[in-house]
């Protein structure tokens, strides 16, 4: 089974494809910098072949096509079965991963103000991932603030304002987060 996962940064997206038999490898792994300017993309795989290209990225969901065209024209997106992304805020709908739908996409819209610099760029690229491999791809989000989900109450609320503690959105900052 290979698996692409995606990461994406407030200018970078950070790929990587897996082989998952017994155990896991790492087949290639690459990054996409500066988005929203002059840039590269660079891909290196598990032989150590190592490809930089110069790009003008607009966006993360650009940025995606790019991964997946570059992966593509390297012959290792053959059997690819799931994309995973990592998405920084899922609120309280989230405590956990989760299947990406349209329900889901809509709720880490809707999440995006928690995480700026993060949501909104993950949110594109998992939909670039839709339209260039198909509906029928299956995705996967998993969230950062899953941890803090798990926390006891009094540490997800402690160093917060009683008017944030009513947010039924959020859960405890991070420094990427404004809440």
């Amino acid at each position: 089974m290979r698996i692409l996962t995606i990461n994406c940064g407030s200018s970078t997206l950070k790929f990587e494809l897996f082989e998952v038999v017994d155990d896991e490898r790492s087949l290639a792994r690459g990054i996409v910098d500066r988005i929203g300017g002059h840039g590269s993309v660079e891909l290196s795989s598990e032989g150590g072949e190592r490809t930089i290209q110069p790009t003008a990225t607009a966006d993360h969901g650009e940025a995606a096509l790019q991964a997946i065209h570059l992966l593509g024209s390297s012959g290792l997106l053959g059997g690819l079965e799931a994309v995973g992304h990592r998405v920084v805020h899922g609120g309280t709908r989230f405590s956990g991963p989760a299947l990406l739908d349209a329900e889901a996409e809509r709720a880490i819209e809707e999440l995006a103000e928690l995480a700026p610099l993060h949501n909104g760029p993950a949110l594109a690229a998992i939909r670039a991932v839709r339209e260039a491999l198909g509906p029928k791809m299956p995705q996967a989000a998993a969230f950062d603030s899953t941890f803090h989900s798990r926390m006891p109450r009094v540490a997800r609320l402690f160093a917060r304002a009683p008017p944030m503690r009513s947010r039924s959105s959020a859960t405890r900052p991070r420094s990427s987060s404004v809440l």
